[in-house]
């Protein structure tokens, strides 16, 4: 396999991953809006890596992640 993760390896991470961060130590600090918006545009952005899109092709994040499940 030359060191490449699984394709369905790399998805169970890549949902689980950030979730965990965001989560890690609420009660420590508020989750803001802000916050999750940031969590949530760093899983696109690992998304559309994962998928090798670039951010030129102008595809929504609704078409990257109908095309992941």
């Amino acid at each position: 396999m030359g060191g490449k993760l699984d394709r369905n390896l790399k998805k169970q991470l890549i949902k689980t991953l950030p979730e965990s961060v965001m989560l890690y130590g609420p009660e420590t600090w508020t989750r803001m809006k802000e916050d999750i918006k940031r969590l949530e545009a760093f899983e696109m952005w690992i998304w559309r890596g994962m998928e090798e899109i670039r951010w030129t092709e102008h595809i929504t994040n609704e078409e990257v992640l109908a095309g992941i499940e």
